[in-house]
């Protein structure tokens, strides 16, 4: 997963500041992860958010959270 901006959804640059991709399969590290879509991040109390689908290798698809202050 990686973060991008621009004015709409069509004109997106990596962000800047930011290293690319955020997370993927292997930054997972309670369940061995096939892989990670479908991101939504969010702002909660000073914290960001970041909730995402993963799927393991047993197929099985569940959703996930991370946080950062």
């Amino acid at each position: 997963m990686g973060i991008y901006e621009g004015p709409d959804p069509i004109t997106l640059v990596p962000a800047s500041g930011i290293t690319n991709p955020i997370l993927t399969a292997h930054d997972v590290t309670e369940a061995k992860t096939r892989f990670v879509a479908d991101p939504f991040m969010t702002i909660h109390e000073g914290r960001y958010h970041l909730f995402f689908e993963l799927l393991n290798i047993n197929m099985t698809s569940r959703i996930n959270r991370t946080r950062h202050k």
